[in-house]
């Protein structure tokens, strides 16, 4: 099952996703790029990781409530996304390229 549904807006980088009740992403990065996030409505927790030659290992987390940002790239390191909530979550997205 989705995790969320992507909904693109033509011709930029911004784009909102709807995150299903109690969805959890895998850990991951975002490799080339810096995603930056906006809550619009809802409650997500992000965690935020670094590897070593033992695995993952947790730097920091928080709560992301309506109105609040944040943003992750690999320098910064990799993360998970979970929505909190019974209810759907809204968030809007703007990817900005690295090469």
């Amino acid at each position: 099952m989705s995790l969320y549904k992507r909904f693109s807006i033509p011709f930029t980088n911004l784009y909102f996703l709807r995150w299903y009740p109690k969805s959890k992403t895998d850990i991951h990065g975002h490799p080339n790029k810096t995603t930056n996030q906006f809550v619009i409505k809802g409650l997500l927790k992000e965690c935020v990781y670094r590897s070593n030659d033992s695995g993952y290992y947790i730097l920091r987390s928080q709560l992301l409530r309506k109105h609040r940002c944040s943003y992750i790239n690999d320098t910064i390191g990799y993360h998970t996304i979970e929505n909190l909530s019974d209810k759907p979550t809204w968030t809007l997205h703007y990817d900005s390229y690295h090469r």
